[in-house]
Protein backbone atom coordinates (compact mmCIF):
# COMPACT_ATOMS: atom_id res chain seq x y z
CA UNK A 1 0.00 0.00 0.00
CA UNK A 2 0.76 3.92 -0.57
CA UNK A 3 1.02 4.08 3.26
CA UNK A 4 3.80 1.49 3.59
CA UNK A 5 5.74 3.01 0.97
CA UNK A 6 6.43 6.74 1.89
CA UNK A 7 7.41 8.09 5.35
CA UNK A 8 4.72 8.63 7.87
CA UNK A 9 4.84 12.49 8.14
CA UNK A 10 4.40 12.74 4.26
CA UNK A 11 1.78 10.12 4.48
CA UNK A 12 -0.45 11.90 7.00
CA UNK A 13 0.20 15.79 5.59
CA UNK A 14 -0.03 15.26 2.09
CA UNK A 15 -1.48 11.37 0.85
CA UNK A 16 -4.33 10.87 3.69
CA UNK A 17 -5.43 14.40 2.93
CA UNK A 18 -6.46 13.69 -0.70
CA UNK A 19 -8.54 11.18 -2.56
CA UNK A 20 -9.40 9.44 -5.62
CA UNK A 21 -12.08 11.90 -7.87
CA UNK A 22 -13.07 9.65 -10.97
CA UNK A 23 -11.39 6.99 -13.18
CA UNK A 24 -12.02 7.31 -16.91
CA UNK A 25 -10.22 5.85 -20.13
CA UNK A 26 -6.87 4.98 -17.52
CA UNK A 27 -6.69 8.64 -16.03
CA UNK A 28 -7.23 8.91 -12.42
CA UNK A 29 -8.00 11.94 -11.37
CA UNK A 30 -6.64 12.33 -7.26
CA UNK A 31 -8.03 15.50 -5.41
CA UNK A 32 -6.03 17.77 -2.90
CA UNK A 33 -7.03 20.25 -0.74
CA UNK A 34 -4.99 22.77 -2.03
CA UNK A 35 -2.09 23.88 -4.71
CA UNK A 36 0.44 23.08 -1.79
CA UNK A 37 -0.27 19.46 -1.69
CA UNK A 38 -0.72 19.20 -5.55
CA UNK A 39 2.56 20.37 -6.36
CA UNK A 40 4.27 17.78 -3.90
CA UNK A 41 2.23 15.06 -4.32
CA UNK A 42 2.59 15.97 -8.30
CA UNK A 43 6.59 16.33 -7.98
CA UNK A 44 7.26 13.62 -5.55
CA UNK A 45 5.04 10.91 -6.06
CA UNK A 46 3.75 10.56 -9.63
CA UNK A 47 6.29 7.68 -10.19
CA UNK A 48 5.12 5.76 -7.08
CA UNK A 49 1.52 6.46 -7.29
CA UNK A 50 1.48 5.14 -11.00
CA UNK A 51 3.44 2.07 -9.94
CA UNK A 52 1.44 0.89 -7.33
CA UNK A 53 -1.75 1.65 -9.41
CA UNK A 54 -0.11 -0.59 -12.14
CA UNK A 55 0.50 -3.56 -9.76
CA UNK A 56 -3.17 -3.40 -8.46
CA UNK A 57 -4.99 -2.94 -11.99
CA UNK A 58 -2.51 -4.68 -14.56
CA UNK A 59 -2.60 -1.92 -16.43
CA UNK A 60 -0.79 1.65 -16.55
CA UNK A 61 -2.92 4.79 -15.02
CA UNK A 62 -1.80 7.65 -15.49
CA UNK A 63 -2.31 10.08 -12.53
CA UNK A 64 -3.44 13.81 -12.28
CA UNK A 65 -3.39 15.85 -9.50
CA UNK A 66 -6.25 18.50 -8.82
CA UNK A 67 -7.56 21.18 -6.25
CA UNK A 68 -10.55 20.53 -4.79
CA UNK A 69 -10.99 23.44 -2.20
CA UNK A 70 -14.45 22.15 -0.85
CA UNK A 71 -12.72 19.34 0.38
CA UNK A 72 -12.97 19.37 4.29
CA UNK A 73 -9.46 18.34 5.73
CA UNK A 74 -9.51 15.45 8.29
CA UNK A 75 -7.77 17.10 11.79
CA UNK A 76 -4.33 14.74 12.51
CA UNK A 77 -4.78 11.82 15.63
CA UNK A 78 -4.38 13.28 19.07
CA UNK A 79 -1.14 11.99 20.52
CA UNK A 80 -1.93 10.09 23.43
CA UNK A 81 -2.28 11.48 26.61
CA UNK A 82 -2.82 15.03 25.03
CA UNK A 83 -5.99 15.57 26.84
Amino acid sequence: SLKERISEPAYESFARQSRAASLQNNLLLIETPNGFTQNFLSKKYTALFKEILQEISGDPIEIQFIVNETMTLDAPPSAPGAN
